[in-house]
């Protein structure tokens, strides 16, 4: 039987990411399909986070011996869905929801798409062909390789509007999608309806819950309009005090809970999130360099681009006017929303982000003239339903041919330190009896696994725990000292790295605290070496990942080393070292056995 075209739009997706997950648990029926959802999670940062709010626990400490009563400050917005399933359903929970929330994000475009104006087919078409772009230009790539496509593909397509990342841009996203559908029906429509105002409430409360960024433009966004209906009508804003107060209120009810993260949070969790104090010299220098940044030529040219295609609307099809013109006060707030913040804010972490919504923005505008141009072509030229079904079989032959190739590509790539992987996690769930064991790794996906099987982690990151910095310290000082790591070894391991940006080992547990960029340093300057300090001259100008210890801190954190006492209660009874993420010899002390020694991985056991 054939398909009504609009069957297509969560038909599509549907199929696109069911196959892709089929194809996952073939690839790689070898493993537990536990273990193939993690190996397979598009951000496996976020796992504790699901975990432990499915726990209803916002205090995590992912071990017993440490208690707090701090929080921290993960966006629950976008991961409230994933901890609810993931209580009732376990980690399958991750598979059924990528699903349902990619189908979302197509009908989402889609409305979008047709609130601009144009018919259902070209709605239909303009979301389906435009989700499958950046497997376009992977192809094309084949053929005719070009450094600008990729870019194009990874950095604006697949990072900023389409792609599938669990929670952003994908959860995210999809509230912000909302909410623009909602501005717009509030924006343009005659008599306000109580129930938009409510849901305008709601979404700015899910976005403030998720992403801070598209939180800000959002309410900007509405406080505009709000403004420009206000000037229109004399009577607009007192015939809505009500209604703007209703959304006030519903959304300071749903944003309880962020409220209370940030009462009640723990206070180094904020500084390991990368936030830093503002002072002038920082912001008049990154409100001159954001200048520079956004008129530059490249963005002459799009605003002009822009232009003219308003003025082309104007006199060809002034039926989509109105949501273009709506659309270009969007994308000029997106711009206007970096500098506010810097006019405003005391603080600054991940400005960067200001530039992700940009480019958001920026990609729903090429995706609305995109579609305007699809809509002429489909007023000269009509297309059956045995087109529709050819487009979209052929589209999702291309997708499951992409998603198969690059399945078995990671696979292929990564199939030895898998199977090593794997050959450790069996061994360790032998092990692990019905108590719980103190689990020390420097694997993140290890450390991540043995949350899942409630176990106690001994060398968590940072973001995911309410512990404080000293606390953190003395976990991971302990088991190192435990596993009598020497000083030496110890100093290794906390030495700064620079590269293209510069790192060190310590960030695990410290986040971002150790700001190390053109902009902020969290030690004073002439506390780095002359090495570290050129770094900086060359240093990439809106980069926040840097992170580096002054010499005074390799002392301090050496210092605690050598004078540490072990504390028996957080003894590591496994150790797990991934070889691959550590340059030093790591040669635990008698009390441990070595279990497995493979290429990539060794596991040790404390003996009885």
């Amino acid at each position: 039987m054939m398909i009504r075209n609009k069957e297509i739009i969560w038909l599509l997706p549907f199929f696109i990411i069911l196959s892709k997950w089929i194809l996952i648990f073939y690839i790689y029926r070898d493993f537990s399909y536990d273990f193939s959802i993690l190996l397979n999670f598009n951000d496996a940062s976020y796992f504790p986070f699901i975990v432990s709010l499915s726990e209803l626990n916002l205090s995590p400490t992912f071990n017993e011996y440490f208690v707090t009563e701090k929080l921290i400050t993960f966006p629950i917005a976008s991961i409230i869905f994933h901890a609810f399933f993931y209580k009732i359903f376990g980690l399958i929970s991750y598979v059924i929801l990528e699903i349902t929330f990619v189908v979302f994000v197509y009908y989402l475009i889609y409305t979008i798409i047709k609130k601009a104006g144009v018919s259902e087919n070209t709605a239909i078409l303009g979301t389906i062909f435009f989700f499958s772009f950046p497997i376009f230009f992977e192809y094309l790539n084949y053929f005719y390789s070009n450094n600008f496509l990729l870019h194009l593909k990874e950095q604006i397509f697949d990072y900023h509007l389409i792609d599938f990342r669990f929670p952003r841009p994908l959860v995210t996203n999809l509230f912000f999608y909302c909410f623009l559908i909602y501005l717009f029906k509030f924006s343009v429509s005659e008599n306000s309806n109580r129930y938009d105002y409510i849901f305008l409430g709601v979404f700015l409360s899910l976005l403030l819950q998720s992403f801070i960024y598209l939180f800000i433009l959002g309410s900007l966004s509405f406080a505009v309009f709000f403004l420009m209906r206000s000037i229109r009508s004399k009577v607009f804003f007192f015939s809505n005090i009500k209604n703007l107060t209703i959304l006030i209120c519903v959304f300071t009810v749903f944003s309880f809970p962020f409220f209370y993260q940030y009462l009640f949070s723990e206070p180094d969790y904020s500084s390991r999130m990368g936030l830093f104090p503002f002072d002038f010299d920082i912001k008049k220098r990154l409100f001159i360099e954001t200048l520079s940044h956004f008129f530059n030529i490249k963005y002459f040219f799009l605003l002009v681009f822009f232009s003219f295609f308003y003025l082309f609307l104007k006199r060809y099809n002034s039926k989509v006017i109105l949501f273009y013109r709506f659309y270009l006060v969007i994308f000029i707030l997106s711009l206007c929303i970096p500098f506010l913040f810097i006019t405003i804010s005391p603080y600054l972490i991940w400005f960067k982000h200001f530039f992700d919504v940009k480019n958001l923005v920026f990609m729903l505008g090429i995706l609305l003239i995109f579609s305007f141009f699809i809509d002429i072509f489909l007023n000269k030229y009509s297309l059956n339903k045995s087109i529709f079904f050819f487009i979209f079989s052929f589209l999702l032959i291309i997708n499951f041919t992409y998603y198969y190739n690059s399945i078995s590509k990671n696979y292929s790539f990564k199939k030895n330190y898998f199977v090593d992987l794997n050959e450790v996690i069996k061994k360790s769930n032998l092990i692990i009896t019905k108590n719980k064991l103190n689990i020390f790794s420097n694997s993140d996906l290890i450390n991540y696994y043995f949350i899942y099987k409630n176990q106690n982690i001994l060398f968590p990151q940072g973001f995911h725990v309410a512990l404080n910095d000293s606390q953190l310290e003395t976990l991971m000082i302990n088991s190192f000292k435990t596993t009598e790591f020497s000083k030496d070894n110890f100093k290794n391991f906390i030495k700064n790295k620079i590269s293209w940006k510069s790192s060190n080992e310590i960030g695990q547990i410290s986040g971002y605290k150790y700001q190390f960029n053109s902009f902020y340093t969290y030690f004073d300057i002439n506390d780095y070496n002359q090495n570290e300090i050129d770094f900086l001259k060359n240093n990439k100008l809106f980069l926040s990942e840097s992170i580096a210890l002054s010499q005074k801190e390799v002392n301090r954190l050496i210092s605690n080393f050598t004078s540490h006492k072990i504390i028996p209660e957080i003894k590591p009874n496994l150790i797990i070292v991934d070889k691959r993420k550590i340059d030093v010899d790591f040669v635990p002390s008698k009390e441990y056995s070595k279990i497995i020694d493979n290429k990539f991985f060794i596991l040790f056991n404390l003996k009885q």
